[in-house]
């Protein structure tokens, strides 16, 4: 399954500031934590374009990445949040594709549980689904990784400040197809959070 008409956002914008240092670069599987998301994806085969969006840190986050075959969009309006960071990585698809995008998919830098199956599969969920939004559910609250059909451009390119996809989901929550994912609770905040991931799922 590869749909041609869906690109597929990565969000690694932040500044990490309750971590101390760049989480995007923590070593997670013998990798950096943003090349691990990266791959993850494009392990999926769901989507053509890639697109991944960093801010803070970019200086010492992009030679981390530069040889992966991904749009790499710097949003310079990063501390705004991750609205800021939604809104510049659409923005940037849409004003530098001659196609037409039929839909969006949009997940963290920091869920590391988050396999190439359960991408793979939340898009199968969207692609069958009679619902324009596909969406994980954790902890009784829907959240990404989601899809959102283009008829959500509008709306994701209106966020702004700290609010994320989060805001859409709930606002068409009638309208959403939901995949029970309980890994994608787990993001990476703290040192201690970092420390949890390495104890209880592996190494570095």
């Amino acid at each position: 399954m590869k749909l041609s008409s869906v690109v597929h956002l990565l969000l690694a914008a932040g500044a990490s500031t309750r971590m101390g240092r760049p989480k995007q670069l923590l070593r997670w599987q013998d990798k950096s934590l943003i090349r691990h998301a990266i791959e993850t994806i494009q392990q999926a085969g769901a989507v053509e374009k890639i697109a991944v969006v960093i801010g803070a840190n970019r200086q010492l986050i992009l030679p981390e990445i530069n040889d992966l075959e991904v749009e790499i969009v710097v949003n310079p309006d990063w501390a705004e949040g991750m609205g800021s960071t939604i809104r510049a990585g659409l923005q940037f698809v849409l004003d530098h594709s001659p196609k037409k995008w039929a839909a969006v998919g949009i997940s963290l830098v920091d869920q590391p549980l988050v396999t190439s199956h359960h991408i793979r599969s939340l898009y199968q969920l969207w692609e069958h689904s009679n619902r324009p939004i596909a969406a994980a559910s954790y902890n009784d609250i829907l959240g990404v990784p989601a899809i959102f059909d283009q008829h959500f451009f509008p709306e994701l390119l209106a966020l702004d400040g700290a609010a994320g996809a989060r805001k859409v989901l709930m606002r068409h929550r009638d309208e959403v197809t939901s995949m029970d994912l309980p890994e994608a609770k787990f993001d990476l905040d703290t040192p201690e959070d970092y420390v949890r991931l390495v104890d209880d799922h592996g190494k570095r």
